[in-house]
């Protein structure tokens, strides 16, 4: 994540007579950090750590480093790492699914058919295995993304 927040940030850091050269190198560079990453997730190789640092952290460092814009050479705070806390509420809401042992994917799909799309599809198989409290997470996450009101009795009602 602190790759991809000094990535985002590269810009007002990096000259814009460099940044158009030296770009392509960053990017493809945090793009082979970002599949170490993933490879590491999957085959729990908590050691592939160090290359993720080095295609991502180290590698956009040091273009900050050598090709320096004149806003970054007096010191200034970064902005906001807003990747941080939407990776840590993603985890989070991806976490409170698993244990409600909710199928995540199908539950997005039906809700995007039913309450979207205005097909007639049943909830029944979804909604069956949510109390009260799984009920008003998933409404307020669905509203959320797609700005349609949706209660916990609207939902029951299409069980």
């Amino acid at each position: 994540m602190l790759g991809l927040h000094l990535l985002d940030s590269s810009l007002s850091m990096i000259s814009i007579n460099d940044y158009g050269k030296q770009a392509s190198t960053m990017y493809q560079r945090y793009v082979i950090s970002d599949i170490f990453d993933t490879f590491r997730n999957i085959h729990k190789l908590w050691e592939f750590q160090d290359y993720i640092t080095v295609f991502s952290v180290y590698s956009i460092s040091r273009y900050i480093i050598h090709y320096p814009s004149k806003q970054s050479l007096s010191l200034k705070p970064l902005s906001y790492n807003k990747y941080i806390s939407k990776g840590i509420a993603s985890i989070h809401n991806r976490s409170l699914l698993r244990l409600w042992d909710i199928h995540e994917d199908e539950l997005w799909y039906k809700l995007y058919q039913r309450f979207i799309l205005a097909e007639g599809i049943s909830l029944r198989d979804v909604c069956l295995k949510m109390d009260e409290k799984c009920m008003r997470f998933v409404c307020h996450t669905f509203e959320h993304f797609y700005n349609l009101r949706l209660t916990p009795k609207k939902l029951i009602k299409y069980i």
